[in-house]
């Protein structure tokens, strides 16, 4: 059996990865905002689990979806990046779906929504956290906004971790003026 998009249990915009014989997918469901990743098997064409993430639905450019971030993959399995506006969330599963690790970076600033998207090299994951500094975007913030976030930069930053524990190994201070989009 194959596994059919219609299948999934949500929509995403980031790309899946590959690694081996399995495939991992984002996708959420953009009513409630829940999101998953799901391991297909690359040479049977079916889901081999699905791990669930709740969330609560916020605010998103009409083109972007709870899911547009790219995870990252290696023979230790998949690490994805979540944000929500309290959340900017880095967390690693197994490949059976099994939590690793999870480092949370608190808010995350933007305007039309996230879409981080880890890398690995070698034993470290790279994660970009580039966050809005209002000031220089005025324009582009949604109607609605309140004052405090209009007028409080997020704070940006690049960091590694360890690939197996999380542990943070390194972390750079960003200036950046628009979110990584």
């Amino acid at each position: 059996m194959t596994v059919r998009i219609s299948e999934l249990p949500g929509e995403g915009h980031g790309s899946p990865v590959a690694v081996g014989d399995r495939i991992f997918v984002l996708c959420a469901d953009m009513f409630t905002a829940d999101r998953q990743v799901v391991c297909v098997s690359a040479s049977k064409g079916e889901i081999l689990w699905t791990k669930n993430f709740p969330s609560a639905p916020h605010y998103l450019h009409r083109d972007n979806n709870y899911a547009s971030s790219t995870p990252a993959a290696d023979g230790n399995g998949v690490v994805v990046c979540w944000t929500t506006p309290a959340n900017f969330v880095l967390l690693a599963l197994d490949n059976n779906g099994n939590e690793m690790w999870r480092k949370d970076y608190g808010e995350y600033k933007s305007t039309w929504g996230g879409a981080p998207s880890p890398i690995i090299v070698d034993d470290v994951v790279v994660i970009m956290n580039d966050q809005l500094d209002p000031r220089s975007q005025a324009a582009f913030l949604p109607q609605g906004t309140s004052e405090q976030y209009i007028n409080t930069p997020g704070k940006s930053f690049a960091a590694a971790l360890d690939r197996v524990t999380g542990q943070e190994i390194w972390k750079v201070d960003r200036t950046t003026a628009a979110a990584g989009y």
